[in-house]
């Protein structure tokens, strides 16, 4: 999975991403990185 989150939406798209890392999908860059890096 690429995650491709618009600034306006971090927090929300941040939170989509966790719950598909919780299900097992392996993203190319973790949520985690993606709200450090904002």
């Amino acid at each position: 999975m690429i995650p491709r989150i618009g600034t306006a939406i971090t927090f929300y798209g941040t939170a989509a991403l966790r719950q598909f890392e919780m299900l097992g999908s392996y993203p190319l860059n973790e949520s985690v990185a993606i709200a450090r890096a904002r």
